[in-house]
């Protein structure tokens, strides 16, 4: 693992904060999960800034899993499982979101996802 994750610190230009931050997710398997708040105060970040650096990792491919089950916290996905479950965890977060935004606009969240659709076929 350790050789896996040398060669992922090197094809990337990563930064500093980015590289503390895998080095200490990347080898960590599911059982030792890391909330956020140890993690930050380990590494002297605030808990936001941690957050922003996360998500950029794994927009970057990186494969940075997080669950509220217990152990809760953040890990290394190493299963299709654990892939699974940190999606369906963002799937959950994003509708949630989506149906805020279908109450306030008054609309059902069926109505508001067709729209959403739309929108995105004519960007294309």
């Amino acid at each position: 693992m350790e050789e896996q994750l040398k060669l992922a610190l090197e094809d990337e230009d990563l930064t500093t904060e980015e590289e503390r931050i895998l080095r200490f997710i990347i080898g960590r398997p599911r059982a030792q999960a890391i909330k956020i708040r140890d993690l930050a105060a380990r590494l002297g970040m605030n808990e936001r800034a941690m957050r922003q650096v996360i998500n950029l990792l794994r927009i970057m491919g990186y494969p940075i899993g997080s669950s509220s089950n217990q152990p809760a916290g953040y890990f290394e996905i190493r299963t299709l499982e654990e892939l699974e479950e940190t999606c369906r965890m963002f799937k959950r977060r994003a509708l949630d979101e989506l149906y805020v935004c279908s109450r306030l606009r008054k609309c059902s969240l069926p109505e508001l996802l067709h729209q959403l659709k739309l929108e995105i076929e004519e960007k294309e």
